[in-house]
């Protein structure tokens, strides 16, 4: 709030509504009843945008309320010029006022610009280059080769910085390319104080950022337009994100992917407490308004299987949506990554989530989804449809299953795939067509598939085992850090202990990765697997929808009690007890009917024993 009244004096300024007594107290209470945004204040309220007052005094409090240090207030300058030199602009201190002030980008201030960066030296030498630097060489980075393959592309760089002959700091690691060579020391210039715009460079971990800009706080940025840095450009980003070497070897392990997405909010200190966490604006096609369906999803602070130690029995990964027929379920997970990917941010609150990618899995033949209707690289369709919702026939899904394969073998996943396969296929059938392959020494890596042996076994598998084969497959195909699954009716196909195999190797996948899972679901078998925080029930009366929580908790609760208790059973006349009615009414005797009932020595349940008993005692 100190932040907002900074800009504008709203305490004196008057409210629009009689509730408060001036526009600060309105904005407040805006605020706290999750009413309006900090971004709607800004621009709506105190009209930032087009203020030139107001939004001078915006930049200066983003700059000067930081902490104070000079580190943090130069990367907020990098970010801010970032977006103004698109348009000419440049943020540029006042020495006489000591105030920053947005100026155009003129000739003089751009060779200023050009001239800090000239003044920067990289050396680039081999990996076994024995360079000894002069005493008085100055100072410069040192970029080794490292002779890292990334199937094909060699791109590794461990970056130094040296006064002389004196080694001052060690950075780790970075990745430069260009989309022609794939070697990079072929083609890039062994001394430059600027890289030719052809390439792009991507440091491989957190602290390579990190220390490059405690090191040098007022160059940092610099430093990184001259390697043509690509985590702090979004305009370099998309020019080479969609490269195959970008993929393959820059962003090929998980860990620098997820740096790729967060450095930018780490170094500037944004709060990324609840950045997977959402609550998203639903309206069922029945339903003439919306209702708010939330996920409280963890942060992915801690590392994986940490969370035992969090006084927390689960990871809180995963939910489900339950619900009976027609409420809608399938229709809220077929809307949540179109609005995700789309550009109806007034659909999530406080912001859209951050999954790095969103996995879509749905196996039923009666789903209307068109997958075209969802046009993202970061948006993977498993399922039954085509882009124009037919359903694919069977050449085309093992065409698709072997694509999915390869990819695992390709980002080094085969032996957990394997792992996660014998869950729910015998051992002795995996082994016949996921083979050694003696051509690859990763120990992790070591098998691949002999795909005419793989057709011979998998008609020996049922259907439910070839369904989880394929889905499975596809989930461990495209799963990276901070995923999102979600899945429509896992039970589809299913009988009981596949379900909970599947459930089980979910809980697996999304620990591993630290993703989520939403799940649409009928079984109690899945509710079963999940604490009831975690369990939404969606409910339709007439034109209106619903969601709340259950009423008991589910976790390792009885079947029958939680189809009781969460699909509303109690309600609904079943056949067994009206059969039994029938009988009592037309006067058969307790021996009588239970002699009816019983066959081949089978016991009859003490349940039903007790119905009988009670039907005839009202008789």
């Amino acid at each position: 709030y100190d932040f907002i009244h900074k800009l504008g004096e709203l305490n004196i300024l008057p409210s629009k509504t009689e509730s408060s007594q001036n526009a600060k107290e309105e904005i407040e209470n805006l605020l706290n009843s999750n009413k309006i945004t900090i971004e709607e204040v800004l621009i709506e309220q105190l009209n930032v945008l087009n203020d030139n007052n107001v939004f001078q005094k915006f930049i200066e409090e983003i700059i000067f309320s930081a902490e104070p240090n000079e580190a943090e207030r130069q990367l907020h300058l990098f970010a801010i010029n970032n977006d103004l030199e698109k348009d000419g602009l440049i943020l540029k201190l006042d020495k006489v006022n000591l105030k920053y002030l947005v100026v155009e980008l003129t000739e003089d201030i751009g060779e200023e610009l050009e001239l800090r960066k000239s003044l920067l030296r990289f050396i680039v030498v081999g990996k076994n280059v024995n360079y000894r630097p002069e005493i008085n060489e100055g100072e410069y980075f040192l970029l080794r080769e490292d002779t890292w393959d990334d199937f094909n592309s060699v791109t590794t760089f461990g970056m130094s910085y040296y006064h002389g002959n004196i080694h001052k700091h060690t950075f780790g690691d970075i990745k430069i390319m260009t989309k022609g060579e794939k070697i990079t020391m072929n083609v890039i210039p062994k001394k430059f104080s600027l890289l030719p715009q052809k390439f792009c460079s991507l440091g491989q971990t957190e602290i390579f950022y990190k220390t490059l800009s405690l090191t040098f706080p007022k160059d940092f940025s610099t430093i990184l337009s001259a390697l043509c840095d690509c985590a702090f450009s979004p305009e370099k980003l998309e020019k080479f994100e969609s490269h195959p070497r970008f993929i393959d070897s820059l962003i090929r392990n998980d860990d620098t992917e997820r740096v790729l997405r967060t450095i930018r909010h780490t170094l500037f200190n944004h709060d990324i407490s609840n950045i997977f966490s959402f609550v998203y604006k639903f309206k069922p096609p029945y339903s003439k308004t919306s209702i708010d369906v939330g996920f409280d999803f963890p942060n992915n602070h801690y590392k994986k299987y940490l969370y035992p130690r969090l006084n927390t029995i689960t990871s809180n990964r995963i939910y489900a949506i339950i619900g009976k027929n027609g409420t809608g379920k399938t229709q809220l997970l077929n809307s949540i990554p179109k609005d995700l990917v789309g550009n109806d941010s007034q659909k999530y609150f406080p912001r859209r989530p951050a999954f790095s990618n969103i996995i879509h899995v749905s196996y039923s033949i009666f789903d209307s989804f068109k997958p075209s209707t969802i046009i993202d690289k970061k948006y993977v369709y498993c399922g039954l449809k085509d882009e124009k919702g037919d359903l694919i026939d069977s050449r085309k899904l093992l065409l698709r299953f072997h694509n999915s394969w390869k990819k695992i073998k390709f980002n080094t996943r085969m032996e957990r795939w394997k792992e996660l396969l014998s869950g729910i296929i015998d051992m002795d059938l995996l082994d016949n067509f996921i083979v050694d392959d003696f051509n690859d020494k990763n120990i992790y890596n070591r098998y691949t598939v002999d795909i005419p042996k793989f057709h011979k076994t998998r008609e020996k598998l049922s259907s439910g085992q070839n369904i989880l084969l394929f889905i499975i497959t596809e989930i461990v195909a495209n799963i990276k850090y901070d995923s999102l699954v979600l899945y429509d009716e896992p039970e589809t196909h299913l009988h009981p202990n596949a379900i909970t195999q599947l459930i089980g190797t979910i809980y697996q996948l999304v620990d591993e990765f630290q993703s989520f899972c939403i799940i649409g679901t009928h079984s109690p078998l899945i509710i079963q697997e999940l604490l009831s925080k975690n369990v939404l029930v969606l409910e339709k009366d007439g034109e209106l929808a619903s969601i709340r929580k259950i009423e008991i908790e589910s976790f390792g609760e009885d079947l029958s009690k939680l189809t009781e208790d969460v699909f509303g059973n109690r309600e609904t006349s079943k056949k067994y007890k009206e059969i039994i009615s029938q009988q009592v009414e037309i006067g058969k005797t307790y021996d009588e009917i239970v002699g009816m009932i019983t066959s081949d020595g089978v016991p009859l349940s003490l349940n039903t024993r007790l119905f009988i008993t009670g039907k005839i005692a009202q008789r």
